[in-house]
């Protein structure tokens, strides 16, 4: 059974904020396992896995590739050198995929408004998963990763709308 507007929405928003809490606040095993739960939840009340995995995965590379970069440029301080993100990050470009065609699928028409609303959005995101964490980011590393969201955010929201509508001309 899917759930309908406005209550899909909401469960899809909440989903991901708990997601985005074990994922931040436990680590890479706990958060791999609560993120394969929220998507699994999220495709039995919410989304389609034919209709979203392509966004999903688009995201999680292009996000895990974005902040493994941001990692090498020491714009984002691990605690551990590594050439790539811990799982736990990573986890969370999965469940914020989740997202785009559901409670921000209303920015996918707006891509200036989305190009505005990221980089601030995104920065206090990261600043406060960096505060829970032993992740360091400074105020220019806050702006970086704001510049970076500026651009990946509405491209991300144009392939979610971009795979949504393959599916639907693909689909007999």
């Amino acid at each position: 059974m899917k759930l309908q507007a406005p209550y899909a929405w909401l469960t899809n928003a909440l989903l991901f904020q708990v997601g985005w809490f074990i994922c931040v606040l436990t680590g890479s095993l706990p958060a791999l396992i609560s993120t394969l739960i929220i998507l699994f939840i999220h495709f039995k009340w919410i989304g389609s896995w034919q209709v979203e995995r392509d966004i999903i995965l688009t995201t999680w590379l292009l996000g895990s590739a974005l902040d493994s970069f941001l990692v090498q440029l020491n714009i984002i301080q691990l605690p551990t050198h590594s050439l790539l993100i811990p799982l736990w990050l990573s986890c969370l470009w999965a469940l914020f995929a989740t997202l785009l065609n559901h409670c921000l699928s209303w920015l996918q028409s707006k891509r200036l408004l989305s190009m505005l609303l990221a980089p601030p959005i995104a920065a206090l995101s990261y600043f406060a998963g960096s505060k829970l964490t032993s992740v360091t980011i400074d105020t220019i590393g806050l702006i970086t990763i704001g510049i970076c969201w500026a651009v990946l955010f509405p491209l991300l929201l144009s392939f979610a709308q971009l795979f949504a509508r393959q599916h639907l001309v693909n689909t007999p």
